[in-house]
């Protein structure tokens, strides 16, 4: 739509309807008037006729009045431009100043100008400039013409949308003509660098005034040029990977260092910039939350694809410190859909790349640990489904480590103190339970006696409750909307039946 909207088309098509306007009324007015008069010499040559000081007072007023109108249409745009810099970012006004459009239509004005008065300033007693004073007025027509086109083009550049979309495109476009340009590497740095920030400004800004559209925006533009830039970087020099404090301010130099070692400091830069958003709208916007965490998710992918394992390991860190921000600022929504979005994210890592989903599936651990004690247990439940989840899917793959999965699955329960905690003991314990019937159901016996072993310390009638709980859930869906969508206790029923074959395990062994 931006680039639609800077088209010849959109310019020649008001400019020409202005134009031809203007002309058929003069010359309808110019026609009756010349059939009133009845002048002497032709039309044309009437036209065209005119002693000095008409032409001079033409000429003059012509300049008068175009610097006048340049005067209040810079005094309109500046106002403009400062009342949505002030919504959104003074980084608007460098956008302005720079824009090629704006350039050529105030250099229009001011050429008109210039050329006008010397025009007039040419004429005496031997000298008419007829071609120069035409020339002159053409020019103040044209500058006269643009000025409607002008300003629904500034009117629509200055949509936060377009602003966002535009400076999209400009970064892509500069991306992908790194490799060609290695003299231009530290400008094009900066260039980059400048482009994140203003997209972050904007978005943060949004946040606070709670403009969900343009705070998406921001995000999705993010996204889409840090996954053009990963896809393109293997064309680039081992040049480009060096940066200092200027690109990376505010970071300590041991982590640039790291940085610059991992060849990350472009993504490393537009993740940080990314957890800013969030822990803005941490309790104020909760769909920004969930996009920034399906982001991360789009964005490793991408560098899965690309087998770029510094950036994998970067988009963990960023998970971790996503999650670690929503736990800090107690928004438990946005930490239950950023656990969510990095659990599939491990379960794709999970099929290529099995010890560093199991290192994600750690992490998920050490968060249920956190966990504990909440009153609400919401994210608890959320990261124990989780870690199911991958366990079963590290089974369903037969993923080479997918016992480590359940092993230390299994071993968490010793982390948690029934007398306490018997809210979430039950939560863990029925997640158990449930995974053996998967087991059971993929006729795995040997996985599912496993969790038999580590469930005989638990008394037999909570293990009866957690089993009526199971067999009573049929809906599969929560009965609220939320990313998750599915109902956590629910298992289809085929699957339900073999709770009754792993529950005579614990009878045959009461019986002894």
């Amino acid at each position: 739509m931006f680039r639609l909207r800077d088209s010849a088309y959109y310019w020649l098509a008001p400019i020409i309807l202005i134009l031809t306007c203007s002309i058929l009324i003069f010359l309808i007015v110019y026609f009756i008037d010349y059939n009133i008069n009845q002048p002497s010499l032709s039309w044309v040559d009437n036209f065209l006729a005119g002693d000095r000081n008409t032409y001079r007072y033409t000429l003059t007023s012509s300049a008068q009045s175009v610097a006048a109108t340049l005067g209040i249409m810079i005094a309109i745009v500046l106002l403009i431009v400062q009342l949505t810099s002030n919504r959104y970012t003074p980084k608007v006004i460098d956008l302005f100043i720079t824009h090629r459009i704006n350039i050529i239509i105030i250099s229009s004005f001011a050429i008109t100008i210039i050329i006008t008065l010397w025009t007039a300033h040419s004429i005496n007693e031997n000298f008419l400039p007829r071609f120069g004073a035409f020339l002159s007025l053409g020019m103040m027509t044209f500058c006269y013409c643009a000025i409607i086109p002008y300003f629904l083009y500034l009117f629509n550049l200055l949509k936060p949308v377009n602003i966002i979309e535009h400076i999209r495109q400009e970064a892509i476009i500069l991306i992908k003509s790194i490799h060609e340009k290695p003299d231009m590497e530290r400008k094009i740095k900066h260039t980059i660098n400048h482009y994140l920030e203003q997209l972050s400004d904007i978005a943060l800004s949004a946040v606070q005034i709670v403009d969900s559209e343009i705070a998406h925006r921001c995000v999705w533009a993010l996204q889409s040029i840090i996954d053009t830039y990963i896809k393109e970087k293997e064309k680039y020099n081992k040049t480009w990977y060096s940066v200092d404090e200027s690109h990376l301010t505010g970071s300590p130099k041991h982590i640039i260092e790291e940085i610059v070692l991992r060849e990350a400091w472009v993504e490393y830069r537009a993740l940080r910039h990314m957890r800013q958003i969030y822990a803005l709208a941490c309790g104020k916007i909760s769909d920004l939350t969930s996009q920034l965490a399906q982001t991360h998710r789009a964005i490793g992918l991408v560098a899965l694809e690309t087998k770029d394992f510094n950036i994998i390991d970067l988009i963990i860190k960023s998970y971790n410190s996503l999650i670690r921000t929503s736990i800090a600022l107690n928004d438990g929504r946005a930490c239950n859909d950023t656990l969510y979005q990095y659990r599939l994210l491990a379960e794709r890592i999970l099929e290529i790349y099995p010890t560093i989903s199991k290192k994600i599936a750690n992490h998920f651990i050490y968060y249920s640990n956190l966990f504990v004690g909440d009153e609400k247990g919401h994210n608890f439940s959320s990261a124990i489904y989780d870690l199911r989840k991958l366990t079963e899917k590290s089974f369903k793959i037969k993923a080479s480590n997918y016992q480590e999965f359940l092993d230390d699955f299994l071993k968490f329960q010793y982390q948690l103190d029934y007398i306490k905690y018997p809210k979430f003991c039950n939560t863990l314990w029925k997640s158990y339970i449930i995974l053996a019937s998967f087991y059971l159901f993929w006729q795995d016996r040997d996985s599912a006696w496993k969790i038999f072993g580590h469930l005989k310390r638990v008394p037999w009638k909570h293990l009866l409750d957690i089993k009526m709980e199971i067999a009573e859930t049929m809906e599969p869906h929560f009965w609220e909307i939320t990313d998750r969508i599915i109902n956590y206790d629910y298992i289809p029923q085929e699957q339900k039946e073999k709770l009754n074959e792993f529950f005579d395990w614990f009878l045959a062994e009461i019986k002894k």
